[in-house]
């Protein structure tokens, strides 16, 4: 934050040097106690009539949480100088500070090459990943999980594979990443589910975490039988 001001003695008498002091707080009423000043800018003496321009730079706080916020100034802080009217010396700004760009990384489309495989088949998943937060993200992974019911938690599943996914902007979309799957040996005939889960090892930090997963069924068929062969003798 960039500020500039000036400050004029409108007195009929010279005033001596003085100071400016500036405090950010969120929320009123104001404050103007050491706690939250930030800043302070020393001001010449000021004859009568005459003026001092004045300035200051503040960063806000990375971790300060989004809010209206207040900037203040108080000239003559502390009543150094001795004024016919000591109640026109304090002044604010309100500040919105926004919510940081964050991303919101979640599956766009997903794709299986077959819609029926069985224990120990290879077959090819597919994924785009969506960006839908309001700031960039950093390059992360799409993993491919295998889920008997179809709840697509990480840590109850067993891994797949995975495909790496580009940084991606805002509002951007990946492009078609695929790999192949392999169905678990052990897995049972039925109904299963293919879970794609989008930052799956959890490397960006996102506005929602709870909507980056998805997943396709798939039927587990009958493994294939050993074939036997017969040989009969005849004489």
């Amino acid at each position: 934050i960039d500020i500039s001001f000036n400050v004029i003695n409108n007195g009929d008498a010279n005033a001596g040097s003085s100071y400016v002091y500036y405090y950010f707080k969120k929320d009123d009423p104001k404050y103007y106690t050491d706690t939250y000043m930030v800043d302070s800018d020393y001001v010449n003496s000021l004859t009568h009539g005459s003026i001092s321009a004045e300035s200051s730079s503040y960063t806000v706080p990375s971790n300060a949480s989004p809010g209206t916020y207040f900037f203040y100034y108080w000239v003559d802080a502390g009543g150094a100088v001795d004024e016919s009217d000591e109640s026109n010396n304090k002044f604010y700004w309100t500040i919105t500070v926004a919510a940081p760009a964050v991303p919101d990384l979640s599956i766009y489309s997903n794709t299986l090459s077959s819609s029926s495989a069985k224990p120990g088949e290879t077959i090819t998943a597919k994924s785009r990943v969506v960006n839908t937060g309001t700031g960039s993200s950093g390059s992360s992974y799409v993993g491919y999980y295998y889920s008997a019911d179809g709840s697509c938690s990480a840590g109850s599943n067993q891994f797949l594979n995975d495909n790496s996914i580009s940084s991606l902007a805002s509002g951007a979309y990946s492009s078609e990443v695929s790999n192949s799957i392999t169905i678990p040996v052990g897995a049972t005939v039925g109904t299963r589910y293919i879970c794609f889960i989008a930052d799956y090892n959890g490397s960006i930090t996102e506005s929602n975490e709870t909507n980056n997963t998805s997943a396709v069924s798939i039927t587990v068929t009958d493994p294939l039988e050993p074939n036997d062969t017969y040989s009969q003798a005849y004489n």
